[in-house]
Parts: structure tokens; C-alpha cells; sequence
């Protein structure tokens, strides 16, 4: 093999590559065989502290003192070759004999073997395998020329002759060293079958293929999908289209970076394992038990530990763009939605962990979270009287610091932002059309909590008489609030209904959830009456302590639960539909909302978003 094979990069070793097709082959210690000249160009390219990388399996190795003469030959390799010239007797088409029979003295290739068994002439005679008739013969003893390796002392883990038995090793536990040698032929084969059950190395590369025409098909619908939106609206739009287009193609390049990579680590994983199993089936066949003994126990481990790889293709989703329908009073929120989230990291309980990022603030609560319609984000970290904009990929876009605490946030369909001030028994707002600056919106009576604003921009809050929910020595007085945009104000509910309305969230048919933080359970309101109650009891949570509340885009509530770090799915008459639990990076929850497009945002005790994907 010429050198000139192992020019390019050594990561770039395909799978493909023959162990047979080498020149003075040299074996590594992982097992692996390469060129001697192959390995004198590796090390003097990328010899570094006395150490050599394989490149196959990447396993460190110390290069010997007379650098590549220093590896072993493969005799195994050797010995098959000697086999392997073995032609067959009986045809003109050069086949490589397989076995010999004994009684007409030829040697015979698979196809020959057959058709002589079968003749009625011949189909008593004996056949034996031509490795049975090469069968590798014991070396000699070193101390006693005269005298084969032919016994296994257990005591002293070596090979012996009979005359060392007698001399050294009378009261050992001695075995035959061939009986010694097919036990770990045994254990060989055994970790083989393993190898032979994985799917075939060509699989995983078919899989990326797969992987990168699976998303070659996505660009194609999508970028059809957004010409015949485009077409509905061309005069108004040109800038909404380049705009989805530009998000199209920036999620694909990450795709297709990542195709790539994967592309390199299967590749590499294919190459090392195929080459390693290969090695083996030459190990079985021609070793001697000395050899099989001698690397059998190393051989073995890695033929255990060997394993293809992972393409990643059960966390690849579809790419789709959804279209809606036309509309000229909101072109941009009505041409549709095209997700750029990369669906990576976990998935544990049904959830998928889409991203997560970190607020600007260490070891805050953040204690709302709210959705706008052109699908900024805003958080609030309530305690520290800050409120901060991202971007829909966790870019931060703005920063606002109050003088004072602040507590919930929730917005408008005309994108303005609302803000609980708790203590200071105001609310204020703000508003993009004008810089977002701060502007007073009303004054309340009691502390103002949780907020949510219902179809008709009509805001409900929850009203508290202390600001704090822990010191519950006597009851409080509270209430659910209804305030109009002309700043009208309805009482819903008192505090004969609810104890503490700390958070409240407010579906598309009207209902009004409430996270009662003394009562310990939500509430579900609509016109005036209770449809439905959740404490966790009933469904096996002997602790429920609800926190962050919000509406799903079907009508249901999702609540925080921290007494366990669980999400809670609740209908509108309280029945629980599903549970998902916090984990990973999912961290500690503490409050949650719902964006356009399904997606779960969850706000944790200690600073950071998360988007989920149920």
C-alpha cells in the first residue's frame, strides 16, 4: 500500500479498507493493522510525546524506540495469505480452496466441494476444511529446544513444556494448553456474535445519506410552501418572504454542519469496528494457542466495548412551514410560522428540550414570563425589579430596571406589556409603538399579583391585602379583578372563593384559572362560577404547591408545581390530563407560558428560559 493512500488526513479513513491489502503490516496494540511505512509517515507528521493515535479507534499508543520496526508484524495476516494461495484443483476459474479430501487428494473451492459431495462416486469420501489441514503448530520451549509449549500453568499464567512441569512447576495446577486456548476461542467467538448482531456498518452510512435527502426534500416543500403563500401576498409581503427564507436556509446550514460532522464520526466508528472484527476472524483461524492466549483476554475486551455509534436520526425532526390564511390587518403573523429551533439535546417523559439559555441576572427567580405577537419574549425577574427582551433564539434584545419590585407580566393583542408592582399597588405598562417607555396604567387598592389579559384585552388580576403569601397567621383579603381598557374595574371573586390569587391565567373561551399559594390548589372560574378544582390529591400528590400559571392554545392550563418540579396539564373542569416532570436541564420551574406555536417556555428559580417541545 502506498503512502501516498495515507496522505490525507488519518480521520478520513473509510471503513471500506481491507485487511488484507497491506505492506509489511504491523499490528498496533488496539489491534488495528496499518503499513509500516504508513505508520512512519503518521509519526512523522504527528508524533508528539513519545505517543501515536490509532487512527481508527483513536487509542493512545507509545511509539517503540526504533519507531515503526518496534510494532509487531501481523504473522496472523501472514498465515492466511499462505492459506489463501490454496487454489482449487478442479475448476479453470482460480477459486481459493476452502478443503481438501483424502481420498482423491485434491483440494476443492466452495462451489467444486459441492457438486464432488453430491456425486455418487465420491460422496463417501472424507472432506476436511483446508484450515484444519494447515493447523498452526505449537512453537518450542525457549529453555528446552526438544520440547513443544503444550501445558498451561493456572498458578503461573504461562505456557510450559513438560520438561518445566517437572523442574519448577510439580504441585501447580497445570491444563492442556489447547483446552485453555478454545476456552478463549470460545469467548472470542462469543463477543464476535456480538458484533455480527449490530447492523451492518453500510446501515449507518445509509442513514446519513437518508438524513442529508431527508432534509434536501424538507428545503424543497418549504421553499414551495412559502412561493405559493408568497404568491397571495406579493404586493404587501416581499419583505415578510425574505425574511422566512433567510430563516429557512440558517436553520438548514446548522443541520447540514451537523450532517457533516456525523458524517466523519460514523465513518470513523464503522472503519475501527469492521477493521477490529475482521482481525478477529484472522485470530480465530490461524493463532496458535500461545497467540490466542497471549492476546486472546485484550482482544476480547475490545471486541466487548466495540460499538458503531449513534447518526443522531431519532432527534432529527421534520422541517415544516405552516401556512395561514391571508390577511392584510397582520401580514407577517398571518403568513404563518417557520420554527428555527434545533430539536437536540434530550428528550426524557414525552418533552423535548428544544434550547436553553440564561437570563443576564445569577441565581434570580424568574417569576413571569410572557409572549409578544411579533414572538420577542419577555421575562421578569420580579424580586430584582428587572424585566428583560429576548429573541425567539435567546438573543438579548433589552433591559429595563425598576426602582421597586415588580411581580407578572402579560401583554395585549396590540403588544403592549403590562406589569404587576405588587407593594406599590400599581400597574404600569409598556409599550413598543412608543420606545417602550414606562407609563402608568392604574392604581389598585390592594397588592397586585398575577396577571392575564383575556380575548378582549379586558386585564384580570389576582388582588392580595399583604404582599407577601407565607405569613397566613390570620385570614386575608383578597379577590380576582376584571379591569376594562378604560380602566373600569369588576370584582369577580373574594376571598370566600380564594385564598391567595397569586398568579391567574385566563383561556380563548374565558375561563380564569387561579394559583392559589395558601389554598394550595387551582381554581377554575368562568361566568362567575366554579367549573373546575385541582390539589393534586386525587391523582396520587400528596404535596401541591402551584406556582406560575398560564393557557394552552387549546383551552387547557398548564401550572407549576414545585413541591416536585412537575408541570401539570389541567382541563377546564380541573381534570388533570398529563404530567411531566423537570429534568436535566429543565431545572427547577417556577413559571410558564405558552407561545403561538405550542411551544412550552418555562421560567426557572435560578435565571434560566427553557423551551419545550410535548
Amino acid at each position: 500500500m502506498a503512502l501516498s493512500r495515507f496522505s490525507r488526513s488519518f480521520a478520513d479513513l473509510s471503513c471500506s479498507i481491507c485487511i488484507y491489502d497491506f505492506d509489511d503490516p504491523r499490528l498496533l496494540p488496539c489491534f488495528h493493522t496499518f503499513c509500516r511505512r504508513c505508520i512512519d509517515g503518521v509519526i512523522a507528521a504527528e508524533y508528539k510525546d513519545g505517543n501515536l493515535k490509532c487512527p481508527l479507534c483513536q487509542e493512545t499508543t507509545k511509539v517503540p524506540r526504533n519507531g515503526s520496526k518496534g510494532f509487531p508484524i501481523n504473522t496472523f495476516l501472514e498465515k492466511d495469505f499462505r492459506l489463501r494461495d490454496i487454489q482449487c484443483d478442479v475448476c479453470d476459474e482460480r477459486e481459493y480452496a476452502v478443503s481438501k479430501c483424502r481420498e482423491c487428494d485434491q483440494n476443492f473451492c466452495r462451489k467444486c466441494i459441492d457438486i464432488h459431495e453430491k456425486m455418487q462416486g465420491s460422496s463417501s469420501h472424507i472432506v476436511h476444511p483446508i484450515q484444519s489441514i494447515s493447523k498452526p503448530r505449537l512453537p518450542s520451549c525457549r529453555q528446552h529446544a526438544n520440547e513443544k509449549l503444550e501445558y498451561f500453568c493456572d498458578s503461573c499464567n504461562v505456557v510450559l513444556c513438560e520438561v518445566c512441569i517437572k523442574y519448577g512447576h510439580k504441585s501447580h495446577s497445570i491444563q492442556d494448553v489447547s483446552s485453555v486456548a478454545d476456552m478463549y476461542r470460545d469467548n472470542i467467538n462469543t463477543y464476535q456474535q456480538k458484533l455480527r448482531e449490530l447492523p451492518d456498518s453500510n446501515n449507518y452510512k445509509i442513514q446519513v445519506a437518508r438524513q442529508q435527502k431527508k432534509l434536501d426534500r424538507d428545503e424543497n416543500d418549504v421553499m414551495d410552501a412559502i412561493n405559493e403563500q408568497t404568491e397571495k401576498f406579493k404586493r404587501v409581503v416581499d419583505d415578510v418572504h425574505n425574511d422566512f427564507v433567510r430563516q429557512l436556509l440558517e436553520a438548514l446550514s446548522d443541520y447540514k454542519n451537523e450532517i457533516k460532522d456525523n458524517t466523519g464520526v460514523v465513518n470513523k466508528k464503522c472503519a475501527a469496528v469492521n477493521h477490529l472484527n475482521q482481525f478477529a476472524k484472522l485470530f480465530i483461524k490461524n493463532a496458535n494457542h500461545c497467540d490466542v492466549i497471549k492476546y486472546g483476554p485484550f482482544l476480547k475486551e475490545k471486541l466487548y466495548n466495540s460499538e458503531y455509534g449513534n447518526t443522531g436520526l431519532l432527534n432529527l425532526k421534520k422541517i415544516e412551514f405552516i401556512p395561514k390564511d391571508v390577511s392584510l390587518n397582520d401580514v407577517k403573523r398571518l403568513f404563518g410560522f417557520f420554527n428555527p429551533a434545533k430539536y437536540d439535546v434530550s428528550f426524557t417523559g414525552g418533552v423535548n428540550i428544544v434550547q436553553s439559555f440564561h437570563s443576564s441576572l445569577e441565581d434570580c427567580t424568574i417569576t413571569s414570563l410572557e409572549f409578544m405577537p411579533d414572538t420577542s419574549l419577555w421575562i421578569c425577574m420580579g424580586n430584582n425589579g428587572v424585566l428583560e427582551r429576548y429573541s425567539y433564539n435567546g438573543q438579548k434584545k433589552a433591559q429595563i430596571r425598576l426602582e421597586h419590585r415588580i411581580d407578572a407580566i402579560a401583554s395585549d393583542s396590540h403588544g403592549i406589556l403590562y406589569v404587576t408592582c405588587n407593594a406599590e399597588k400599581k400597574i404600569i405598562m409598556f409599550n413598543k409603538k412608543k420606545s417602550n417607555k414606562r407609563e402608568h396604567f392604574i392604581d389598585t387598592e390592594m397588592c397586585v399579583r398575577g396577571i392575564s389579559i383575556d380575548k378582549n384585552d379586558h386585564i384580570v388580576v389576582g388582588l392580595t391585602e399583604r404582599d407577601v403569601f407565607f405569613d397566613s397567621t390570620y385570614p386575608q383579603v383578597c379577590s380576582v379583578t376584571l379591569i376594562s381598557r378604560e380602566k373600569t374595574v369588576n370584582k369577580l371573586h373574594g376571598d370566600d372563593v380564594v385564598q391567595y390569587p397569586a398568579r391567574v391565567a385566563v383561556n380563548h373561551t374565558g375561563a380564569i384559572a387561579v394559583s392559589d399559594w395558601i389554598g394550595l390548589c387551582v381554581k377554575i372560574f368562568k361566568k362567575n362560577k366554579t367549573v373546575g378544582f385541582f390539589d393534586g390529591k386525587r391523582n396520587g400528590f400528596r404535596h401541591f404547591l402551584p406556582r406560575g400559571i398560564c393557557s394552552t392554545n387549546d383551552g387547557s392550563f398548564i401550572t407549576v408545581d414545585t413541591s416536585s418540579n412537575c408541570l401539570h396539564w389541567i382541563t377546564e373542569d380541573g381534570n388533570l390530563q398529563r404530567t411531566v416532570e423537570s429534568k436535566g436541564k429543565m431545572g427547577e420551574p417556577y413559571s410558564v407560558t405558552v407561545d403561538n406555536h405550542d411551544g412550552i417556555w418555562i421560567g426557572t428559580k435560578d435565571g434560566r428560559i427553557v423551551q419545550l417541545c410535548i
